[in-house]
């Protein structure tokens, strides 16, 4: 027992350091959604509102995206201790992604006691994750997830034998389900999995289980409720796939050549309206599952990878089917059933929306792929004979140590340069270099082209909730639509030579193609592959 306390200390140190280590400055600037966390987190903490005079909400407004509270109010803290800087808003999810490890560890202990190699390695696994790491090493709501699921799982399980353990686990599930916007489908769902799974095991302590269901509708009816609100729909609209008219079309198209053959029948058998988008939410639960997202990272956004590294290692796809087949012949079948149900339900959400496949909204399934890996692992190393397995050791250590600096590189080196224009490279300096020149000028313009410049600005200039709030009269409008928001005499607004002509006193940024030929920058930015983003044109220097 000692030696595995070493081994899971060393596990978790290990994780603790990647997920901590230059943490404010890699990735190499924050996105717009880090900095909106930040702003908000910053004014909650200062007045009790959020930009928009909200007070406490329970679903941020921010730029029109109806953000799940969660995490902003575990950013209060932050703030508060470091500051309103970038470590202060990645801190939260580098702290629940290094905890997640311990959670991971002793949910795969839950589901294997015997097996204490399996939480080992799975605990290892998810510590030097691609996928985990991207998401614990950014203000990610996501990122969280893992902690939440798998500390809820372990508890509930643990409940079966103490039953206050319930409770906690049921207040854990129901505030996952203000972290983050696919937890509201899929905590639901694992949760009445393991209800139906342990009932027996469970319903003799209904005192305890009436509480724990009280505790967590009490979480529920508020996010059901939500739902239903214009702050809902907003976003489920601006996420979904039914935003995409073309299936539609297509359908719509076989609907009237039945019509006109005279197959009526056929619509009713083989074109109903209801099941239009079908084939596509099937495309997009299955494209979690490609082996070239998974494994290649050749398919997705920048934000969900490191250059050339897949989510997962590729010497990964070895292990996960064995642990896979392991899984289907436990003994234990009811760990198995919820491991296999919570892998298949957490693309669910994903599918029903546009930009799949998205590892952003399947993350929360990384603890079971984690296990799997583990499992697999195991199950390889049991079928060699004694002598031959410090030979599968050794050589499962190399190759996975190649992998694993591998993407050291990519991510340090690499990632910088590649994805700069994705983190908003430059976007702070450019914002303290304005800082600098202000005094200069009456009034500053900035416009709404260069990506939401108003969240950047609130946040690097650390402005005054207070003054925002009740002297700016805080945000009005959200979205790139920013024309009617002002921080004192940072107007965010678009402009032309005109403006910039009728405006001498004014100083001016946006992007290079706003301003005219005779308009000589005072500073010009550039990311690091050499695109320009953001010019800065004034008449004083």
């Amino acid at each position: 027992m000692k030696l595995v306390k070493l081994i899971l200390i060393l596990i978790f140190t290990l994780g603790f350091l990647l997920r901590f280590y230059n943490l404010g400055k890699l990735p190499n600037g924050l996105n717009l959604d880090e900095v909106a966390i930040g702003y908000n987190a910053y004014s909650i903490l200062k007045t009790g509102h959020d930009e928009y005079g909200k007070f406490l909400p329970i679903v941020f407004r921010s730029h029109d995206d109806y953000k799940p509270p969660l995490y902003i109010y575990l950013t209060v803290p932050s703030v508060a201790l470091f500051g309103l800087n970038e470590f202060a808003v990645r801190f939260p999810s580098a702290l629940l992604g290094s905890l997640a490890i311990l959670s991971t560890f002793f949910l795969a202990k839950e589901f294997f006691p015997r097996k204490t190699r399996v939480a080992l390695l799975g605990a290892l696994m998810l510590a030097i994750s691609p996928w985990h790491l991207q998401f614990t090493r950014v203000a990610f709501e996501t990122g969280s997830t893992a902690f939440f699921t798998s500390i809820g799982v372990l508890l509930f399980l643990k409940g079966r034998r103490d039953g206050k353990y319930l409770i906690f686990s049921a207040l854990v599930f129901g505030l996952e389900l203000y972290l983050y916007q696919v937890t509201k489908v899929v905590v639901p769902i694992i949760l009445f999995t393991l209800s139906a799974l342990y009932f027996k095991e469970i319903i003799f302590k209904r005192k305890i289980v009436l509480i724990s269901l009280g505790i967590f509708l009490i979480f529920l009816i508020p996010t059901i409720f939500i739902s239903t609100t214009k702050a809902g729909i907003t976003r489920l609209q601006g996420t979904s796939i039914y935003l995409d008219p073309k299936p539609q079309i297509e359908y719509d198209s076989w609907r009237t050549f039945d019509q006109t053959s005279s197959q009526q029948y056929s619509l009713f058998m083989f074109h109903p309206r209801a099941t239009a988008y079908l084939s596509e939410i099937i495309y997009g639960y299955l494209s979690h599952f490609r082996t070239d997202i998974l494994f290649l990272g050749r398919n997705g956004p920048p934000v969900n990878y490191s250059p050339g590294v897949g989510l997962m290692y590729l010497w990964e796809i070895l292990f996960i089917p064995l642990g896979l087949f392991f899984l289907c012949r436990s003994h234990d079948k009811k760990s198995a059933w919820l491991i296999s149900i919570w892998i298949l339900i957490s693309p669910l959400p994903a599918s029903l929306t546009t930009g799949v496949p998205s590892a952003i909204r399947t993350a929360i399934i990384l603890p079971t792929f984690s296990i799997l890996t583990a499992l697999g692992i195991n199950f390889f190393h049991s079928h060699f004979k004694k002598n031959a397995r410090w030979i599968f050791v050794i050589l499962n250590v190399i190759v996975l140590t190649y992998f694993f600096a591998f993407y050291l590189h990519q991510t340090w080196f690499h990632s910088m340069e590649s994805y700069s224009k994705t983190w908003y490279y430059g976007y702070k300096q450019m914002v303290n270099d304005v800082i600098q020149l202000s005094p200069k000028y009456q009034k500053i313009i900035v416009s709404p082209k260069i990506g939401q410049p108003q969240n950047f600005f609130a946040f690097y200039l650390k402005y005054d909730p207070k003054t925002y709030i009740y002297t700016d009269g805080g945000t009005v409008s959200g979205g790139f639509e920013e024309t009617r928001n002002h921080l004192g005499k940072y107007f965010f607004q678009t402009f032309d030579e005109k403006t910039i002509r009728n405006n001498p006193e004014s100083l001016f940024v946006g992007k290079p193609d706003e301003f005219p030929g005779w308009a000589d920058p005072i500073y010009k930015y550039r990311f690091l592959n050499g695109e320009e983003s953001v010019v800065v044109y004034g008449r004083y220097r």
